[in-house]
C-alpha cells in the first residue's frame, strides 16, 4: 500500500486478500520443485483506489511448511512467532 502510493502516486484505499488450499498448477509445481498436483495455500491479493479502480493483483503459491503466515496490515514480530509449545505439537 505504501509502496504503490509512494512510487506511483496511487492512493490505495482498499485491499482484499483471499486464501484457500488447492492443488497447484503444473507450472507452479515445476517452479517450486514440487511433485505434480502438490497441494498448498493460494493467497490472492488485490488493491484498489478510492474510486474502486483496481491497481494491483498478485497470486502467491505457498507450499506446505511449518511456518506461521502473518496476514495483517501491521507486523509485530513478537506476535508472529509461534510459541515453543506450538512448534513442539506441530512436529508430532
Amino acid at each position: 500500500k505504501a509502496v504503490l502510493g509512494r512510487e506511483f502516486g496511487l492512493p490505495v484505499t482498499h485491499i482484499t486478500q483471499t486464501m484457500c488450499t488447492a492443488a497447484f498448477p503444473g507450472s507452479v509445481c515445476r517452479a517450486l520443485r514440487l511433485g505434480n498436483g502438490a497441494i498448498g495455500t493460494v493467497l490472492e491479493i488485490a488493491a484498489s483506489t478510492g474510486r474502486g479502480s483496481p491497481v494491483y493483483y498478485q497470486t502467491l503459491y505457498i507450499p506446505p511448511n511449518r511456518r506461521r503466515l502473518v496476514v495483517s496490515d501491521t507486523y509485530n514480530q513478537k506476535n508472529a512467532l509461534p510459541q515453543k509449545t506450538e512448534l513442539l505439537s506441530a512436529m508430532k
